[in-house]
């Protein structure tokens, strides 16, 4: 058995469905008498998923998905991005 063992918790966060994703400012400053026109970036407002593992020592293995985690979408993060940053004797919790 080994003398220290590494516990790995595997965290999962979602944005719930009408969290703001769209970061743009909703005013603005213009010279008195005139308009202000000004592009600016349009957010998608839909939910973001972020997927991470957690060790004593910080975060491991991040993923970003554009919507709800599903069965598929974990078993994919867990096989491409979680395994092979594991090392021998990791517990995934």
């Amino acid at each position: 058995m080994p003398s220290s063992i590494s516990i790995l918790i595997v965290w999962c966060s979602s944005t719930r469905p009408g969290a703001s994703t769209n970061m743009a400012r909703h005013g603005g400053r213009a010279p008195r008498g005139e308009r202000l026109r000004a592009g600016i970036p349009y957010g998608h407002w839909k939910t973001t998923t972020f997927l991470a593992g957690l060790r004593i020592t910080g975060m491991m293995a991040p993923m970003v998905l554009d919507g709800p985690i599903n069965r598929l979408a974990f078993q994919a993060y867990v096989e491409q991005v979680l395994v092979p940053e594991l090392s021998p004797g990791d517990i995934a919790w």
